[in-house]
């Protein structure tokens, strides 16, 4: 391409599906003197947060930020009725709510969340649930024969949990 006299030019790039950076240039020419104009266009960019989603075992809701410049979707690898997402596809960022249900369990539990993008970006994030915590300061209950009464024993827990005496000759009281 050929010009004379005092000009301006633009330049205009295709979009880059690509995930890496890409580079090219122009040169102006005149006699034995070239100029070189680089061009450098960025490619896609797919992020998600570094730490991975924890929930306690009474769940709740926390922000999970998507960030990129593409298309995007989320599906579970396995089933997790205890978890919801307030948006399971978007282009380009976005914060999605992610809500955990209660865990009555006395297991943790997890979820696995693969995000894949139009143009072939795949994350797999794990989401992390705690489970019901029931701990008691003490094993054993020592007591001579003449009977009596124990310490305080504390019993720490996040959850509702049951008493029950295995014999007939000692009581508990709360």
């Amino acid at each position: 391409q050929s010009a004379f006299g005092n000009a301006t030019i633009d330049v205009t790039v295709d979009e880059n599906k690509n995930y890496s950076e890409r580079t090219g240039v122009v040169d102006l020419s005149m006699s034995d003197k070239t100029l070189s104009l680089q061009v450098v266009q960025q490619g896609k960019y797919f992020n998600l947060p570094n730490e991975e989603p924890y929930f306690d075992s009474k769940g709740g809701t926390l922000v999970f930020t998507v960030s990129t410049n593409d298309s995007w979707n989320v599906e579970y690898e396995n089933t997790a009725s205890w978890l919801t997402l307030s948006a399971m596809q978007g282009k380009g960022t976005q914060d999605i709510i992610i809500t955990a249900k209660d865990n009555p369990s006395v297991n943790d539990r997890s979820a696995v969340l693969l995000f894949n993008t139009e143009n072939g970006c795949n994350l797999r994030i794990e989401i992390k649930q705690k489970a019901r915590m029931l701990s008691v300061d003490s094993q054993e209950v020592l007591f001579y024969a003449k009977g009596g009464t124990s310490q305080d024993i504390t019993i720490t827990t996040d959850g509702a949990y049951k008493i029950d005496c295995s014999e007939s000759w000692f009581t508990v009281q709360q």
